[in-house]
């Protein structure tokens, strides 16, 4: 049975604890619009991260993406047009990563104020 649920997040990190929580109740994240969707799962059985990344060329886009599946992560949501990208990890090792050390991890929280910065200043 799919689940939909709004909510409103402006931490990375909180938004990812909750999404991790949501899997671990078996609810994984299938899709993010005006609410999250979330489809059945296995409790426990998934970790989901999050990245931040500005507008991408469909190549550029295609290669992100390979990445990710080639380092064990599928792409849950996200777009090429930029904004937040949803990954999970199925494997057994709850602490897996997308993001290498704190510094790389930061640069998430860059691209996204970076991002809304310019979209602000251009609607000015």
């Amino acid at each position: 049975m799919t689940i939909k649920k709004l909510k409103v997040f402006v931490d990375f990190d909180k938004e990812e604890a909750w999404l991790n929580q949501m899997a671990a109740q078996g609810h994984l994240l299938s899709k993010v619009d005006f609410r999250y969707t979330f489809t059945p799962i296995q409790p426990g059985s998934t970790t989901v991260r999050l990245d931040y990344r500005p507008s991408m060329s469909r190549s550029d886009f295609n290669d992100y993406l390979k990445l990710f599946e080639d380092a064990g992560w599928q792409h849950l949501d996200g777009s090429k047009g930029g904004g937040p990208q949803y990954f999970a990890s199925y494997s057994a090792d709850e602490n897996a990563d997308i993001f290498s050390d704190a510094a790389s991890k930061a640069q998430r929280y860059r691209r996204s104020i970076t991002n809304r910065s310019a979209i602000l200043i251009r609607s000015w």
